[in-house]
């Protein structure tokens, strides 16, 4: 059976005894280890960066639809059925900074993935949404390390419209929707959260 030490603990500030051997307390324990590992307030999370969602009536046949699978630690992946059965990527408004965007000829059918849709009215940090498995905000990382926020909304395909990817449009005009109300959107990383690489937590 698994073991924790109190250095361990100590961490991820969780209280435990030196040598626990209870296998809940070790499996929590190792969770909240590999979430901290995973993400820390950063430098990069101070610049946020926007990522822009264009207006279009015709985007169901202009782009494809995106949709996600969760990963650890409450990282995402967006995957699209690409032209050119090429991964490519989005890049952030006037940055270099970039969401990849991974191929499958049907990421729903052949992956299990989960659609990704816009509420542009929505009242929380994210226009992004989807009905996520762990009924938790999910983040993709971009390529500079900041995180991008998709909220979890158990009516998203109500509440929303299929967010569409555009893999031959012009920069900042990508990712699509078609929008109630004729309004583009943006989606802005997070202003908390970054990427964090390292080892034995967060605060190594």
């Amino acid at each position: 059976m698994a073991t924790i030490s109190q250095a361990d603990a100590n961490i991820i500030d969780e209280m435990a005894t030196d040598g626990d051997t209870d296998q809940s307390a070790v499996d929590r324990l190792r969770t909240r280890l590999n979430d901290r590992m995973l993400f820390k307030d950063g430098t990069n999370a101070a610049s946020s960066e926007s990522f822009a969602l264009t207006d279009d009536d015709s985007a169901a046949s202009n782009g494809v639809l995106v949709a996600a699978i969760l990963g650890p630690g409450s990282l995402m992946q967006f995957y699209s059925a690409n032209a050119g059965a090429a991964s490519v990527a989005v890049a952030a408004t006037g940055d270099t900074d970039k969401i990849p965007m991974v191929y499958n000829p049907d990421p729903v059918t052949n992956l299990g993935a989960i659609s990704v849709y816009v509420d542009e009215d929505a009242a929380g940090a994210s226009k992004l949404v989807w009905n996520s498995p762990l009924a938790a905000t999910g983040y993709i990382a971009t390529t500079d390390g900041r995180l991008l926020p998709v909220a979890h909304d158990a009516s998203a395909a109500t509440n929303g419209v299929q967010l569409y990817f555009d893999d031959d449009g012009a920069t900042d005009s990508q990712f699509l929707f078609i929008s109630p109300t004729n309004t583009a959107a943006a989606q802005t990383t997070s202003t908390t959260l970054a990427m964090f690489v390292g080892v034995g937590g967060a605060d190594a």
